[in-house]
């Protein structure tokens, strides 16, 4: 029998008894995969981390206050991140600078009165609940001054409030499209009426924000090669998702291996999201749409939390019903119904629902993938945990191969060598497959083990006898979506 040591020589020669420690058959089933967040957002000029720069490790929205800015995109971000209770999974920081090219968005309120009636005020401004009394007879320019300043009081706020005589000018304090998605609504819940005697017109969408900054070139040198399992970004403009998209095929592709998926939102009309969804198609790319009163930039950090937890926890398991916590939700009329949602799962667009009590859910999370490289219909690929399960297959595969033989010979099949010698052949590799597999399945990760060992291949190569092809053939599991049912009744 012969024995091969990594750590004690064979020309020893001194009394001794040497004894090392080979853990390579020590671990047993699929080593849990470390997930990693990475949160890219914008920052303001009093912010302190420089732009294009990783800040490592980041625990808690207030340190992302120092690093971004309050009230920043970034920091709004990270408020609802952290709002999800998510405190496991290791987060990383990178921002952007607004570009310099750009405009801020802006909205325009005015206040009227005839007769003021005692009362409040009440306005959703990015989501923010802001409230401001009136005192009977009041003036509109004393509101008006009013609302202004408990807007600039409200910390955390993505915009400042300025303006003339009986009116608000509410601006983003970013430049950008992106701030043409922040919302003000007046009054929210039922029991919310304005003053007797009191009109505020002009409520809505902002407007005229131009250029968002770029991910470019110089973003990505300092991502690195560093694996995160989700990204979230505010920006859903075609530059920068199709940034994004180019830079998520590389990482998922050899020789990289690094796949992750990206997680932005949108809040726009119908139309405008199916418009926008059927210009993407990555398979590692998911849109949240819908017409939140909250800035969507924040419905994707809340969802990036909940994603990441879930496929970190379980890559198989399906992302609906997960709840976005402290989120508000969509006024009534505008809440998409199912035949909408279901579109625009056509359309490349994922979507949320709404219990009666407001409780915000993440109905389908799918990709933007909606066509194969040749032009044909592509539905494998629609949920995102198809690509988290393959990423974790991956892993646990590579994690087997280099634990198991890491310095080891390769020879065919039926070669004649002594037990503990390091060397490996297909038959090897393959029974080391078929172990893994069942454990993969037994995790929920894949189905069919009869057709995983009937297709899968291991050979040494024609032209290379230092590697060893394989093929891999997980059946991926798929969530329980649909129940389609017919009822049938009798007598």
């Amino acid at each position: 029998m012969s024995v091969t040591f990594s750590k004690i020589p064979s020309n020893w020669r001194a009394p001794a008894v040497l004894t090392e420690v080979d853990d390579s058959k020590a671990g047993r089933g699929a080593a849990a995969k470390p997930y990693k967040v990475l949160i890219a957002g914008q920052k303001l000029a009093a912010g302190t981390l420089a732009q294009k720069t990783i800040k490592q490790s980041i625990r808690s929205a207030d340190e992302v206050r120092g690093y971004a800015g309050e009230g920043s995109i970034a920091h709004g971000m990270a408020v609802a991140y952290y709002q999800q209770g998510q405190r496991i999974d290791d987060v990383d920081l990178i921002l952007l600078d607004d570009n310099g090219a750009g405009v801020a968005a802006a909205i325009t309120l005015t206040v009227a009165v005839t007769t003021a009636v005692a009362g409040t005020v009440v306005l959703i401004v990015a989501g923010r609940r802001i409230e401001v009394g009136v005192a009977a007879g009041a003036v509109a320019n004393t509101i008006a001054t009013d609302i202004r300043a408990a807007v600039n009081a409200t910390e955390g706020l993505p915009v400042t409030a300025s303006g003339a005589t009986n009116a608000v000018i509410l601006t983003c304090d970013h430049k950008g499209v992106v701030g043409n998605e922040l919302f003000v609504q007046v009054n929210y819940y039922p029991a919310d009426k304005l003053p007797g005697g009191v009109t505020i017109s002009g409520a809505g969408a902002f407007t005229g924000g131009t250029s968002n900054p770029t991910i470019d070139a110089a973003f990505w040198l300092s991502v690195g090669e560093t694996q995160y399992d989700v990204i979230v970004m505010p920006w859903a403009d075609a530059t920068n998702l199709s940034a994004m998209k180019d830079e998520l095929n590389s990482r998922f592709d050899p020789p990289r291996q690094i796949g992750g998926r990206c997680i932005t939102g949108k809040r726009d009309t119908y139309a405008n999201l199916a418009s926008l969804g059927n210009g993407q198609n990555c398979r590692h790319q998911a849109i949240i749409g819908g017409k939140s009163l909250v800035p969507p930039w924040e419905r994707a950090a809340r969802a990036a939390a909940k994603i990441s937890w879930s496929l970190g926890n379980n890559p198989a398991q399906p992302l609906w019903t997960l709840e976005l916590e402290k989120e508000l939700s969509e006024l009534p009329a505008d809440r998409f119904d199912l035949v909408t949602r279901n579109l625009l799962y056509f359309d490349g667009i994922s979507c949320v629902t709404v219990d009666v009590d407001g409780t915000v859910r993440l109905d389908r999370v799918i990709s933007t993938r909606q066509l194969t490289d040749a032009g044909a219909p592509d539905a494998y690929w629609l949920d995102l945990n198809k690509g988290a399960i393959i990423d974790c297959i991956r892993w646990d595969w590579s994690r087997i191969v280099k634990t198991k033989f890491p310095r080891h010979l390769l020879a065919p099949d039926d070669t004649p060598f002594g037990p503990g010698m390091p060397i490996v052949t297909p038959k090897i590799l393959r029974a080391e497959a078929l172990a893994a597999a069942a454990v993969w399945a037994e995790k929920g990760w894949i189905v069919n083990l009869e057709q995983f060992e009937r297709d899968m291949v291991m050979e040494i190569d024609g032209s290379d006898p230092t590697r060893a092809n394989m093929i891999l053939p997980p059946d991926i599991a798929d969530g329980f979506a649909v129940a389609a049912v017919q009822i049938q009744p009798r007598g």
